[in-house]
């Protein structure tokens, strides 16, 4: 078709935060697509817009008809992605975690070379390296916190999965 012709583009609402743009009968030589998108979240608030692009060397044409598919399936769909989503955060906290519990190993041995060190100091000096110990011991107090917060921000992303799950239990009981 001409470029200047816009394609009918269904938008299929999948969930909260995803929907699912529909254009069928592309040119399978296409060059690029761009998709203005213009939406409200409610009738209360302004309108936002968003555009999309995509090129035939980045894009992968889907050959079936996806306007076969239900829309508990593209629910389904979205929500599968959410799950995925919550367990890549997961994976960045855990590894965030680890990163931590290394930095209070390394920083116990500094505590330990200070203490072998202040055995042998006086006046400012031992003072200084007292400083030094408590700052320290700050310093791990602050990680375990963060560890901690890290553990809750893990078990409520668990909670989330299993309330998408059950979501999607009950989508597949639909379809």
């Amino acid at each position: 078709e001409d470029i200047n012709t816009p394609l009918k583009v269904e938008v299929i609402p999948v969930s909260e935060n995803y929907f699912v743009l529909l254009a069928q009968n592309i040119d399978d030589e296409f060059g690029a697509l761009r998709f203005d998108v213009t939406y409200k979240r409610s009738k209360d608030s302004d309108e936002s817009a968003l555009s999309l692009y995509g090129s035939q060397e980045k894009s992968t044409i889907v050959k079936s008809d996806l306007s076969t598919l239900s829309q508990a399936e593209l629910k389904i769909s979205g929500l599968e992605n959410d799950i995925r989503l919550q367990q890549l955060n997961r994976k960045m906290i855990e590894e965030e975690n680890k990163s931590l519990v290394e930095e209070i190993k390394n920083t116990r041995e500094k505590i330990t070379s200070f203490t072998e060190e202040k055995e042998y100091q006086v006046g400012e000096q031992l003072a200084k390296t007292e400083d030094s110990i408590t700052s320290l011991e700050n310093t791990i107090e602050s990680f375990k916190g963060n560890i901690s917060d890290n553990q809750t921000k893990i078990s409520d992303i668990e909670k989330t999965i299993q309330l998408i799950e059950s979501k999607i239990d009950e989508l597949k009981k639909g379809v």
